[in-house]
């Protein structure tokens, strides 16, 4: 029996350092998702990674939402900026993919700053990459530090029209895309439906800047200003991908966003609740659950160790219809396996997942 214990212990641990390997030297992955559907609390990384994220200021999310059911609000007047750590986001060719809605267009705010060099006094003017609107009149880029030049590089999209719906206005949902390879780098800004308002690129002489011991920012405030400026409104569903997500032809080949208030909702809709085997599994120290609604409903998902003993509550609100997904975070919880329960509409499914650290 002790002999079986170990030998079950010992795959465990082989099958994990296996994923590890394979995850950490993959060269096509999505390395940050956010999509804010926890809807309280720290906002957490859905992707593979479950990169560590932290608040400051106040934590507000809201229901006006071009992706799911939830977006996140930045106070400028109570400095929110989430600050993401991870190694893999120092990446030289990305992909970064998000929507917008602004409140003001002040002066130099970064949306998303990935921070790099530092000059001896700060770290965001020599960035590995990020999308900043950086004057007063709706002018938004996306910038990286460009090792072949020695210095920064822009891609800038506005209108010469004052009037323009390329320029960003005021109280509007924007999807940005920035896209950075050794050939070439492009920005995209588009409307909620898809349609491209204004892009350009160019070739770089080299590459870009990484320092993985930086963290990446989002709505970054400049708190030494006086008054500090950082950016004020709302973002949804941020991803990042450490590669480029282009197609033969350069054209910009975009997430799968099926499911949400953008696409037709029904193409992702099951006939029946669904509950998939968690992801990876074993796993340390997160993972993720996801799973289907056939109709909109109350749901419940929760955690429980083998005890049956409630450990936590990853969901507990009104969801709509289609495919959704949870993280688990298990860095407070011991190794063993545990059990994933959900309850919606009356009908209840459980599953095991094993953590190990």
């Amino acid at each position: 029996m002790k002999t079986s214990t170990i030998s079950k212990s010992l795959f465990f641990v082989f099958a994990l350092l296996i994923y590890s390997f394979s995850l950490a030297n993959a060269q096509d992955t999505l390395v940050f998702h956010m999509d804010f559907e926890e809807g309280s609390g720290i906002p957490m990384d859905k992707s593979s990674y479950g990169q560590s994220v932290s608040v400051e200021g106040d934590i507000n999310y809201d229901s006006d939402a071009p992706y799911g059911s939830h977006s996140f609000f930045f106070d400028a007047s109570a400095k929110t900026q989430i600050r993401v750590d991870g190694s893999e986001l120092a990446t030289t060719t990305f992909t970064l993919d998000f929507f917008f809605k602004t409140d003001t267009l002040n002066g130099g705010l970064w949306l998303i700053n990935k921070w790099g060099e530092s000059n001896g006094t700060d770290f965001y003017h020599r960035p590995n990459y990020g999308v900043i609107m950086h004057n007063g009149d709706g002018v938004i880029g996306g910038v990286t530090w460009d090792l072949g030049s020695g210095g920064p590089t822009g891609l800038n999209q506005r209108s010469g029209d004052e009037s323009g719906e390329e320029m960003v206005q005021k109280g509007k949902w924007y999807n940005v895309i920035f896209v950075a390879s050794q050939d070439t780098q492009f920005f995209q800004l588009r409307n909620v439906n898809g349609d491209i308002l204004g892009d350009g690129g160019y070739s770089p002489q080299g590459d870009v800047a990484t320092n993985p011991n930086q963290p990446l920012m989002i709505g970054d405030a400049h708190l030494e200003d006086d008054p500090p400026r950082n950016f004020e409104g709302f973002m949804d569903d941020i991803r990042i991908y450490n590669y480029a997500r282009i197609e033969s032809d350069g054209s910009y080949n975009p997430p799968n966003r099926t499911g949400t208030n953008i696409d037709d909702p029904s193409v992702n809709i099951p006939n029946e609740l669904t509950l998939k085997q968690n992801y990876p599994n074993p796993f340390n120290p997160s993972t993720r659950i996801t799973y289907g609604l056939p109709a909109a409903s109350h749901v419940s998902l929760k955690v429980y160790n083998a005890a049956g003993q409630h450990v936590a509550t990853l969901v507990d609100q009104s969801q709509s219809a289609g495919e959704h997904t949870a993280v688990w975070n298990g860095s407070e919880a011991t190794s063993g396996v545990y059990y994933y329960t959900i309850d919606a509409n009356g009908v209840t499914k459980t599953r095991s997942m094993t953590l190990i650290k």
